[in-house]
């Protein structure tokens, strides 16, 4: 593998990454919404 190669490999990990992180946020404060939907 090239040094560029590996350099986009390691930008598609961190991106991959990223979206997991902000994906696992949303659908937490989905479900603290839905919480707080069902309290009322």
């Amino acid at each position: 593998m090239s040094n560029e190669s590996a350099k986009v490999f390691i930008r598609q990990e961190e991106e991959e990454k990223l979206v997991q992180y902000y994906r696992d946020i949303i659908s937490r404060q989905y479900e603290t919404t839905t919480e707080a939907q069902k309290a009322l």
